[in-house]
């Protein structure tokens, strides 16, 4: 039996795993192997790399006398960036938030307030500085925002990784109803499946020209 340490690249090497290599026939399904303990979506994305070279082979994995870095796409795994943000209000007040001050003289009251003049405009700025997936705060909401069409398949696509469910955080959450089927509920209910049956089909093109001139 073979087996050999590899950890996250960019985490400490304290947290690695043992893997035994004897399972694996070749790189391709040691990848799989990593995917599966990491949880890594793309096995095809790993890339295996010693303190001095990449790893390309499997042999060059066994014959590794250190522990492996794991790397994706060559780039060691980091937390999503995004402004500091403030105590409490997070970026409520920056970052995709242009903030005034205003002052109501009737009742003696100031407040800063914020306005979205530009909203897209602002994301862009965070994606120009940050890359192309951020993560802003505000009143304890976490929220992840990509521009990236490769990154958002991968988000929007179901599987063991990533669902499309209606939790706490969710905005509709205080009128969640999976029986209702469309929009507020889990798309892994069986209502959605139903509903989904029937509503691509009024929505298609050929059912729109026939109750268009109706409404």
């Amino acid at each position: 039996m073979t087996t050999k340490q590899l950890y996250l690249y960019g985490q400490d090497a304290s947290k690695h795993i043992d893997v035994d290599l004897s399972t694996a026939q070749d790189l391709p399904s040691l990848k799989d192997a990593i995917a599966g303990q990491y949880g890594i979506v793309r096995p095809d994305d790993i890339t295996f790399q010693s303190d001095t070279a990449e790893l390309t082979e499997l042999s060059d994995v066994q014959s590794a006398t250190s522990p492996v870095k794991i790397t994706i796409d060559g780039h060691a795994v980091r937390e999503v960036p995004g402004p500091a943000g403030l105590p409490f209000i997070g970026n409520y007040l920056e970052g995709t938030a242009q903030s005034f001050l205003c002052v109501c003289p009737r009742y003696s009251l100031t407040a800063l307030c914020a306005v979205y003049p530009d909203h897209l405009g602002n994301n862009q700025r965070l994606f120009d500085k940050y890359g192309p997936v951020i993560k802003t705060s505000n009143m304890g909401k976490t929220t992840y925002q990509t521009n990236d069409s490769d990154i958002g398949m991968i988000a929007m696509t179901e599987g063991e990784n990533f669902s499309k469910e209606i939790n706490s955080d969710h905005p509709l959450f205080p009128i969640k109803n999976d029986q209702a089927g469309v929009f507020v509920g889990d798309t892994s209910a069986s209502g959605w499946g139903l509903v989904h049956k029937f509503l691509p089909p009024a929505l298609g093109p050929k059912a729109v020209r026939h109750y268009s001139p109706k409404m």
